[in-house]
């Protein structure tokens, strides 16, 4: 019977290997539809990054920093500026010109004489078809339409770094138990091993000690890489991430 379930052990653990092959296939066609090319020399990212110092602060610096928000807002200053724009016809246009001329002995005139002319001209279109009237209308209803895009932008960045700050902070808590778990594993997997040489462990019991040793480590180094995610998704939501990462995005035409 011991046999028998080590071998459907090993025939499970072949097909856990299967589908982790899967998905690591997967990853890399998702990798290459990113990038446009296959990784090499891959290296683990560094988990040493500099974070805000709360959810508060996260948030703040999402809404107030973020390229898409200030896009938003200045698509919004931007409609604004077109209405102000059109509004200005509705008020008059004052013009003025002047003129300062110096002559000497100019047009039959014997010595210097100066010249000085000024005018102040107003004109103001009373009535035009109502084409400003409906200018205004749609200028008003761009307002509308880039405010509304902003503050959905700004629910999205809010919702997005509350996630990402709300799985940072469990993973983070979660590394120190895990961690824990692996190390007491270890030593039971060691003293099974010793009391299995004496007849006090059957292999079974041997095996299942190896089998929570490798869960466990397995456990933890998903937690461990799930943190250092969870922290770049915390930089990219708070519009961080290009700048922590040594990006430039724009680079100065010589």
């Amino acid at each position: 019977a011991d046999l028998l379930q080590i071998k459907g052990r090993v025939a499970g653990a072949k097909t856990d290997l299967l589908a982790s092959k899967n998905n690591e296939v997967d990853a890399e066609e998702y990798y290459l539809k990113s990038v446009g090319e296959m990784p090499i020399d891959l290296v683990s990212p560094d988990n040493n990054v500099t974070l805000p110092s709360s959810k508060q602060e996260a948030v703040q610096t999402s809404v107030s920093s973020h390229p898409t928000m200030l896009t938003a807002k200045q698509k919004v200053e931007q409609t604004q500026y077109q209405k102000d724009t059109t509004q200005g016809n509705y008020y008059p246009h004052f013009y003025f010109d002047g003129l300062v001329q110096s002559n000497f002995d100019a047009d039959g005139v014997k010595g210097e004489y100066d010249k000085y002319q000024a005018m102040l001209r107003m004109e103001w279109n009373l009535f035009n078809g109502l084409r400003e009237k409906n200018q205004i209308e749609i200028a008003q209803q761009n307002i509308l339409s880039a405010q509304s895009n902003s503050d959905e932008t700004r629910r999205e960045l809010v919702l997005e770094t509350g996630l990402a700050w709300n799985a940072y902070q469990l993973l983070q808590e979660q590394i120190e138990p895990l961690t824990e778990h692996v190390e007491y594993a270890k030593e039971v997997k060691a003293i099974y091993a010793e009391q299995y040489n004496v007849d006090r462990r059957t292999l079974v019991d041997v095996l299942n000690a190896q089998v929570e040793y490798f869960n466990a480590s397995k456990a933890l180094v998903t937690a461990q890489f799930d943190e250092t995610t969870a922290k770049y998704r915390v930089l990219n939501s708070t519009g961080t991430l290009n700048s922590t990462l040594g990006v430039e995005l724009y680079q100065e035409q010589e």
